[in-house]
């Protein structure tokens, strides 16, 4: 009839639209901007790092033709506008904040003093005009002259934060502003100006753009969130079993990738192969080993305040609660039917839920593995090196759960890992005849020798309900050791830099800072893999930290607590001992992935 011929045009002449929007930049215009516009520049400034890999990763989405090459996916990139850094110039002159890049202030003066500050008139009537074209979250993302680049990522270094929508246009432009302010701000918090001084630059060389895109994902009551994120690398730097490095390696997870890029639980999926999923080999490990908790944007404005915690509008909730309210489960759980000792695709009947994506990697609904494998080759082949690239997911409303938005957030470059190396683990045995830690899964390269010093948590020192605490120490700690020049090892349970605290010690990089080397191991009943997809594996890797991970409970590495108890103490706190040991040295061979300390 006439209606559905109307509807049938207007589809392919906004199909039409959209696709002459994509691979390109356009600048942005106020008065004739369009929401078909993909990526819109405002300024004439750099777009930085993170929005050069968007710029990138649309450009590819066009010039390979993937936004309708695989069955049941649209791939893109969000509606992106990117704020140059001469606006973060001009912001800076216009409100006279240069004095703050040598002044001793708090981050939360810091924070104080920009979102008291007032943007530039005509990037605010910029703003204005894309606010008219849209009805949904933003996110609000740094994209710094230094971030992502092939040896310094600065992932997770700045803030990132989301906007729900807001019916009052006015009150939303006041909200977007305070939120771009802030990320202006994080230029100079002190976890920022630690990584510039340990990456070798300088802050006054700094330069914020800003990117402010549309958000992946549903409304579902009071909240937002996609049906799954995810970071995907090229290269397994942890192969396990019959898993290949050059497959790659996917980190998804239900709800925002928050829980993702901090390293909370996530489903770790071989592309390649992404029916053989360990953690769901038997329903007890699926049980234990997968996610349990999620984030999720609260959409009530009130949640949105001014804050150095870019995730104070983020609520972690259970995923089972979440669960019941969603609206295709079959796509993200199974249940465990306790009867049958056996999984259950969806949750129509009782028992445990556990998120597995069976619908997407076990049952094909669409062919996500293999977009995201192949988009992660495309990525690798045109910049000529590993890459790690961030995604979301979300089923098209009309679709019947039949059809997802695969949204691409983000590419950066990574290292390898693989190369010539002087020495192998095998002379490094010959030199070292204490040998303290053993690792067979480890990440870096050659010989460490510039630290004495082992700052480490004992098994008998750790409770999973105190590592809050834990990293208050290990913080005053590493803040001693900078100012007086030391280094150090670091050994610990569970996860570093997770920020769920029972799977580990939740420091951010800052807190570590002086660390060379890095150490996590499993003890009983708190056994955690390493994490690749997170910013915090990303940054102390690229940085020439060692990374180490050892599970002697699954027969991986060892560690002699005995030996390392009857080191010199030089400082003993509640959990943690700073182990003094002349002639201490690590070594990493990075070809076989095994490493080696002792003295």
């Amino acid at each position: 009839d006439a209606g559905e011929f109307r509807k049938f045009l207007l589809d392919n002449i906004r199909r039409y639209h959209q696709s002459i929007g994509q691979g390109i930049i356009t600048e942005f215009h106020k008065d004739s901007y369009e929401d078909y516009y993909w990526f819109s520049r405002v300024g004439e400034g750099s777009l930085g790092g993170k929005a050069r890999g968007l710029a990138f990763l649309n450009h590819l989405i066009q010039k390979h033709s993937l936004s309708e090459k695989y069955d049941g996916l649209h791939v893109s990139i969000p509606r992106t506008i990117v704020l140059t850094t001469d606006w973060f110039d001009k912001f800076i002159l216009e409100n006279g904040l240069q004095y703050v890049i040598d002044a001793e202030l708090s981050d939360d003066e810091i924070l104080s003093e920009f979102v008291a500050s007032t943007l530039p008139d005509d990037l605010t009537q910029n703003l204005k005009a894309f606010l008219a074209t849209v009805d949904c979250p933003l996110a609000v993302r740094s994209s710094s002259k230094l971030e992502d680049s092939n040896y310094q990522p600065f992932a997770g270094v700045y803030a990132t934060y989301m906007c729900p929508p807001v019916e009052n246009k006015d009150r939303m432009l006041r909200e977007l502003g305070k939120a771009i302010k802030s990320v202006y701000a994080s230029t100079y918090f002190k976890g920022s100006r630690n990584y510039i001084q340990a990456s070798g630059n300088l802050l006054g060389e700094e330069k914020m753009a800003v990117i402010v895109q549309t958000i992946c994902g549903t409304e579902h009551g009071s909240d937002f969130y996609p049906m799954m994120s995810g970071v995907g690398r090229s290269l397994n730097s942890y192969p396990v079993g019959a898993e290949k490095a050059s497959d790659g390696v996917l980190n998804v997870a239900f709800g925002l990738g928050k829980t993702v890029v901090d390293g909370g639980r996530t489903l770790r999926v071989d592309p390649l192969y992404p029916k053989k999923i360990i953690q769901l080999s038997n329903p007890k490990l699926a049980q234990r080993d997968t996610q349990n908790e999620m984030y999720v944007l609260d959409l009530s404005p009130s949640a949105f305040k001014i804050s150095k915690n870019d995730g104070i509008n983020l609520r972690r909730v259970p995923v089972s609660q979440a669960l019941e309210r969603y609206d295709r489960p079959e796509l993200v759980a199974s249940t465990y039917n306790a009867l049958d000792d056996r999984m259950v695709p969806g949750i129509g009947v009782r028992g445990a839920r556990v998120v597995s994506f069976d619908g997407i990697f076990q049952y094909d609904r669409f062919p996500l593995a293999k977009a995201l494998s192949e988009i992660m080759s495309i990525c690798r082949d045109e910049l000529m090196s590993e890459v790690e690239i961030e995604f979301a997911v979300d089923p098209v409303k009309s679709s019947s759960g039949n059809e997802a938005n695969l949204k691409l957030l983000q590419v950066r470059p990574v290292s390898s890992g693989i190369g010539s190396q002087t020495s192998s683990i095998e002379d490094a045995e010959s030199i070292i005849s204490n040998k303290l830690i053993l690792s067979d899964n480890a990440l870096g390269n050659g010989y460490f020798t510039e630290s004495s010093l082992i700052l480490v948590i004992l098994p008998e020192s750790f409770d999973r309900m105190k590592t809050e605490l834990m990293a208050a120490e290990i913080s005053a700690i590493n803040s001693r050791m900078t100012a007086d020049g030391q280094t150090y090892i670091l050994v610990g349970p569970g996860r570093w830099g997770s920020s769920i605290p029972t799977l580990g010690v939740p420091v951010s990089w800052t807190d570590i800072s002086a660390a060379r080397m890095v150490v996590e191991y499993g003890i009983d009943g708190f056994r955690i893999d390493p994490s690749q997809g997170t910013h915090f594996f990303q940054n102390i890797t690229s940085l020439g930290v060692g990374y180490l991970s050892v599970d002697q409970y699954a027969g991986s590495g060892m560690i002699d607590f005995d030996a390392l108890r009857k080191l010199e103490c030089v400082f003993e706190g509640e959990f943690a001992k700073v182990l003094k040991v002349d002639g201490l040295t690590g070594f990493i061979d990075r070809n076989k992935g095994k490493a080696l300390i002792g003295f």
